[in-house]
C-alpha cells in the first residue's frame, strides 16, 4: 500500500537473504516478480494504469459477477526513467502512486496531479507512434477486460467462498505497458486510493462511486 515494501533487487542472493532474515519475514509473505525493464515511457518518465473492477454476489444465485469500470487513469512519474544501480532505491523513479509521487516536489510539474485521462494518453501515443490511433480504446482496454476475466475466474471460489449474497469487493488494478505494446497486469489492490487528487479524478471516481 502506498509503495510500502517494495524494494527493486538485481541479483538472487540478495532475494535469498531478504527471504532468510527472521526480522523481514511477516504473516503475509513475499511477492516476488520479474521487473519490467523496457517499459513503454510518456516524455521519458515511468507510468502506468489504474482501472477499477467491481466483484459483487449476484442477489439471488450467490455466485460471482465481475464488472470492470470503463474510465480509468494513467499515472505517471515526475522523474526521468533509469535503470542505472544508483537509482535503483529512487522511488520516484519506479513507483507511480500518489502516496510516493506527491512527496516529489516536481509533483504536478507536467500532468495535473501527475494524472492523464485515456483520451490524453491515446494523443500523447498518436503523436509518437501514429500508427497506433485508437490503441487505447481498442487494444490496451480489450486487453484489461480478457485478464481482468482471467482474475474474476480465479477469485470465484476465494472471493466469496459461503455465497453470501449483496456482497461486494471494489479492486483497483494497475497495468504497465511495455515498449512494444504488451499489457501486462502488476497488482490488484483491495483498498483502492479513492482521493480526488486531481479535477479529473474528481469527476471519474464520483462516477464510478455512483
Amino acid at each position: 500500500n502506498r509503495g510500502a515494501g517494495i524494494q527493486i533487487i538485481s541479483a538472487v542472493d540478495q532475494v535469498r537473504e531478504l527471504l532468510d532474515n527472521p526480522k523481514k519475514r511477516t504473516r503475509a509473505g513475499f511477492i516476488v516478480q520479474k521487473y519490467i525493464e523496457r517499459p513503454f515511457l510518456i516524455r521519458g518518465r515511468k507510468f502506468d494504469i489504474r482501472c477499477f473492477l467491481l466483484l459483487s454476489a449476484h442477489p439471488r444465485s450467490g455466485k460471482l459477477c465481475a464488472h470492470v469500470y470503463r474510465e480509468g487513469y494513467i499515472r505517471t512519474s515526475s522523474t526521468a526513467y533509469t535503470l542505472s544501480k544508483k537509482s535503483r532505491k529512487n522511488k520516484l523513479i519506479h513507483l507511480t502512486n500518489d502516496g510516493v509521487q506527491n512527496k516529489d516536489k516536481k509533483y504536478g510539474k507536467f500532468e495535473e496531479g501527475n494524472k492523464m485521462n485515456y483520451e490524453e494518453f491515446q494523443d500523447y501515443i498518436t503523436h509518437t507512434n501514429p500508427e497506433r490511433s485508437g490503441w487505447v480504446r481498442g487494444a490496451m482496454c480489450q486487453a484489461i477486460d480478457r485478464i481482468l476475466m482471467d482474475v474474476a475466474v480465479a477469485s470465484e471460489d476465494t472471493i466469496n467462498p459461503n455465497r453470501r449474497r449483496n456482497c461486494f469487493q471494489l479492486l483497483g488494478c494497475d497495468f504497465m505497458v511495455t515498449d512494444n505494446f504488451e499489457v501486462v497486469l502488476i497488482e490488484i489492490n483491495s483498498n483502492p486510493c479513492l482521493e480526488f487528487s486531481s479535477p479529473y479524478l474528481e469527476r471519474l471516481l464520483t462516477g464510478l462511486l455512483e
